[in-house]
């Protein structure tokens, strides 16, 4: 049993140790970052993003489709700010409705 039981601890740590390692190696990892920017002003949550900390904060987009392939970008697209405070972290999003 105390054979079985040190099986299972090493089995454990090493696919724990490849899991590691293997997100530390992903490909393109810089291209996929976004910069948060810090911000002193009230951010009132209303829906409009107009503080001024939303015309400087860095901007995301081009997102990736997951299913039902991962092949291209994603149809109705989504962008996205990222905004911290001493307080508080905020996320300005927009997402395309390309029904309407």
């Amino acid at each position: 049993m105390k054979y079985y039981t040190l099986l299972l601890i090493i089995a454990l740590i090493t696919i724990g140790n490849l899991t590691i390692c293997g997100q530390s190696k992903a490909v393109n990892r810089d291209k996929y970052q976004i910069h948060i920017t810090y911000t002193d002003e009230k951010i009132d949550l209303d829906g409009l993003f107009d503080e001024e900390i939303w015309k400087v904060a860095e901007k995301t987009g081009k997102f990736q489709r997951v299913t039902p392939t991962d092949t291209g970008y994603a149809i109705a697209q989504t962008t996205v700010r990222v905004a911290y405070d001493a307080e508080n972290l905020y996320l300005a999003a927009i997402c395309y409705d390309l029904s309407r």
